[in-house]
């Protein structure tokens, strides 16, 4: 029996290829693009599931308040974390923390390797009985306890000592301002894996900060392991109230609020979050597009039905053929969806760096939910038609006379402004998404990036005079080559985080500002084209003034209240950190250093010639092809002259700038091809639709036309039928964008607006897209001759 209702769907499918070929092309796109979006944001709930005590673990973050300004940040190194161990609900505690790209150098007489890397950070002893990192070599229970220890992973062991066992061994890591540390190698981990928040190639035992910097630097990521899970909340507030006696923290004036989140916890970036919305918006289109066909086909076999039910058959016999024949179109879409992605998986992957889960992986929750929401389609697709054809008598189906109240025009036309309201939201996003990427990559960042070669900090330990003239040396040389117009050095570059905070005051009064610092020498501003907005620069060839003057940024003067740029000039700061007193000779523009979506950060510039990076500006035409290679194969000639024990490193910064918000990029320009694929699926079902109204109404526009009826006169009553459900879709629409995108918007630091001409714009695009999608069937049964109409 089943075989024959497979026959009979097969020849019901088969009869209607145009139709079949709209629901499965459509259901196909509209769902492989939803799965596309499930998977690309599935990936992220992967993060770090492999450790064992992850619904245990809870993230200490810090809420800090001071001079009224509230900012997160990460914990300092004595504060909560510290603190949380008094409590016995509290099981483990471990600090982690970037530890500073370095030279990492071996001390093996038969082993002379040395690399410069950046994957280096620090942690507590309990590292390893928090986290499932499991060791191939030493005891992960005393791996990082004594001072001076190391733990490398399995592809940093084979890189510097190949097969051997390393324990025992000695590594010695240099900063980039020259100290030296020898370190002993206690552990060997597996490579971490890439679904890890941990990516590191060392790690090294924690070693506690000077006393000045341990309560007020939040240098640290804080994880504690709890006993009892639902005392996370109480824990937080206990910290707080305990923090709020700390003498270092009241000093600073410095507020500190304290809660616990947990680990699993997945905070997904705001163009993330909106692709979400929008796949869960594909699916619904999808789907109303799917029914909204499958009512409109019912019309076509009422004939069918009728007999049907005249010879006996049952509304099981019917609802069972319509379940067959919805089975075997939605089979055919899944199968087609999974060719298409798993030709496509490959690709994904590579262009999302893995970023991507497979299609059948373990478990599959987003795999079980896809099904479900395919049989749950299977069932109310199947239903409907049923429901339809039995609620009218078997007469008027004989006499193909539609007299039920169900599955009416108003439902179909409730199913298109569904569609099209989702629409209207998705057009209108794009056109905000679109403008404020645009607004990211061309408005003015206040600083030169063309054209900038940055080469990283000599790794050398050298006492500071040699330092200072190595420095010169390289700079005057690199002056001399032809196509270098321009030399600075800093020890934070543009498009880098700082690395380095203090507190400084202003006059002597008691308020403080945390500030971010970067050492500088008399070149930087003229360099990176910095405007001033009070003051000079520091002096040329005048180290013993400059090294007493110091300049802020827009954003820290006004944060120690500073308002009145001109007048502040020549005024004393205080920086808390060394107690020293700097004379304010400028207060620069504030340019942006990182991505748009961050404030500008307070920034205090101090004068140093004996460290930092280095910047070259290059002649234009020299950053390109060939001459791009020559060049930077000259300034690598002159560094391995001057500096013959350290490895070079550059990049260009604009790049390094771009990758910065190359995410939100990237994201922007995915929810802009799956809001065209969601449009497409969208007119195709209005295009379908447009054609069973069209063939429907042939023989009413066949004697409207012999009475008199004009071509125009019926084009224009027939595109009347549809501008309602498009009105409504563009009411229901307009304000939802609005509010959502507003919403997302405000996720950045700097943004666009969302203006009428933005919306107007975006909702005329809908509209022509509309009247295109349902014109062209309208326009062949308007001008169709209607003696031939008649007569069929």
């Amino acid at each position: 029996m089943i075989t024959h209702y497979f026959k009979l769907g097969y020849r019901a499918l088969s009869k209607n290829k145009y139709y079949s070929f709209i629901n499965i092309f459509g259901l196909t796109l509209g769902m492989l693009s939803a799965l596309i979006i499930a998977k690309y944001i599935g990936s992220s709930y992967q993060l770090d599931n492999f450790q064992e005590n992850r619904r245990r673990i809870f993230v200490v973050t810090q809420e800090e308040t001071v001079n009224g300004n509230t900012q997160q940040t990460n914990t300092s190194y004595w504060d909560a974390g510290t603190m949380a161990t008094q409590y016995p609900e509290v099981g483990e505690m471990t600090r982690y923390s970037w530890h500073i790209g370095s030279l990492v150098l071996t001390q093996d007489k038969d082993r002379n390797v040395s690399f410069t890397e950046n994957r280096i950070f620090s942690a507590d002893s309990s590292f390893f009985k928090v986290f499932s990192f499991p060791l191939i070599h030493g005891d992960a229970q005393t791996a990082l306890s004594r001072p001076h220890s190391i733990v490398l992973t399995r592809a940093a062991s084979r890189k510097y000592f190949g097969n051997e066992n390393p324990i025992g061994k000695a590594l010695l890591i240099r900063v980039p301002w020259g100290q030296e540390t020898t370190y002993e190698v206690t552990g060997v981990t597996e490579d971490i894996p890439e679904n890890s928040r941990f990516q590191f190639d060392f790690l090294v035992a924690q070693s506690p900060p000077e006393p000045a910097e341990s309560w007020l630097v939040p240098g640290y990521a804080t994880y504690l392991l709890l006993t009892k899970t639902d005392q996370a909340t109480t824990i937080g507030e206990k910290l707080t109230d305990a923090l709020k006696e700390e003498a270092q923290l009241k000093e600073a004036d410095k507020k500190v609020k304290i809660t616990l989140e947990p680990f699993t916890k997945v905070q997904l970036p705001a163009t993330a979050v909106l692709l979400v919305v929008t796949g869960i918006f594909i699916v619904i289109i999808s789907w109303a597009n799917y029914i909204n066909q499958v009512i409109a086909q019912s019309y076509m076999r009422i004939k069918e039905t009728g007999v049907l039910r005249v010879i006996g058959a049952s509304s099981g016999n019917l609802k069972t053929q319509f379940i067959v024949e919805s089975s075997l179109l939605c089979s055919t879409a899944l199968l087609l969806i999974i060719l298409i992605y798993s030709g496509l998986e490959p690709v994904l992957q590579s262009l999302t760096n893995g970023h991507f889960l497979p299609l059948f992986n373990d478990p599959t929750p987003i795999n079980f939910l896809f099904l479900a929401i395919f049989a749950a389609g299977i069932i109310l697709a199947a239903s409907i038609p049923t429901v339809i054809l039995f609620s009218q008598d078997s007469g008027a189906s004989l006499r193909q006379t539609y007299n039920s109240k169900i599955g009416g025009i108003g439902l179909r036309k409730g199913l298109v402004a569904i569609q099209f309201s989702i629409s209207a939201v998705l057009m209108i996003s794009i056109f905000v998404i679109t403008n404020q990427l645009s607004y990211i990559r061309h408005k003015d960042k206040g600083i030169n990036m063309e054209n900038t070669l940055i080469v990283k900090a000599p790794m050398i330990n050298a006492k500071w005079d040699v330092r200072r003239k190595t420095m010169a040396l390289f700079k005057e040389k690199c002056a001399e080559l032809p196509f270098v117009s321009g030399i600075t050095s800093s020890t934070t570059v543009p498009a880098e985080e700082y690395r380095q905070e203090t507190y400084i005051s202003f006059q002597g009064k008691e308020e403080k500002a945390m500030v971010h610092q970067n050492d500088v020498d008399d070149r930087f501003f003229d360099f990176y084209q910095v405007r001033f907005a009070a003051g000079h620069n520091f002096i040329p060839d005048a180290r013993s003034i400059n090294r007493n003057s110091i300049i802020l940024n827009e954003s820290a003067a006004k944060a120690l209240g500073i308002f009145d740029f001109d007048k502040a000039i020549d005024t004393k700061i205080t920086d808390h950190e060394t107690e020293e007193v700097y004379n304010l000779i400028g207060i620069v523009k504030d340019y942006h250093k990182t991505a748009l979506k961050y404030q500008m950060r307070p920034t205090a510039f101090k004068f140093n010639d004996l460290r930092g990076h280095f910047s070259l500006k290059l002649n234009p035409g020299t950053a390109e092809g060939e001459h791009l290679e020559a060049a930077i194969g000259a300034v690598q000639g002159i560094w391995n002259n001057v500096y013959p024990d350290a490895s070079f490193e550059s990049y260009f910064l604009k790049e390094k700038f771009e990758a910065d918000n190359m995410e939100d990029l990237y994201l922007g320009r995915l929810f802009e091809c799956f809001t065209f694929l969601s449009i497409i699926v969208s007119c195709l079902g209005l295009f379908g639709l447009s054609l069973l109204i069209s063939t429907k109404r042939q023989k009413e526009i066949g004697v409207r036309k012999v009475f008199g009826a004009t071509s125009m006169h019926i084009l224009t009553s027939m595109i009347k039928g549809y501008l309602s459900p498009l009105l409504v879709s563009m009411a229901v629409g307009a304000p939802l964008a609005y509010g959502l995108m507003n919403r997302w918007l405000m996720n950045y630091a700097y943004h666009t607006g969302i203006g009428m001409g933005t919306i107007s714009s975006a909702l005329l695009v809908l509209v022509l897209i509309f009247l295109f999608t349902v014109s062209y069937h309208t326009i062949r049964s308007a001008v169709a001759n209607p003696v031939t109409v008649l007569r069929d």
